[in-house]
């Protein structure tokens, strides 16, 4: 069984995005508003949470407005 090893590299890209994006927003959002916001896990998954929502909520607004062009 061989390993592809485009879709690998692709998976930990992917993983360490997953890991380090929310921590990328949680360090924005302090510096630009001074807020004092903990790194902690708890507030890791909120900020996962709220990049998968907003995702979500971006992606049916856009497929919704390329079934009504057709």
């Amino acid at each position: 069984m061989e390993l592809d090893t485009s879709k690998l590299s692709t998976a930990m890209v992917g993983l360490l995005g997953i890991i380090l994006l929310p921590l990328g927003g949680m360090w924005a959002i302090n510096t630009l508003f001074q807020t004092g916001i903990e790194y902690s896990f708890i507030n890791w998954v909120a900020c996962v949470f709220l990049q998968l929502y907003l995702q979500l909520i971006l992606k049916a607004s856009f497929i919704s407005t390329s079934n009504t062009r057709k």
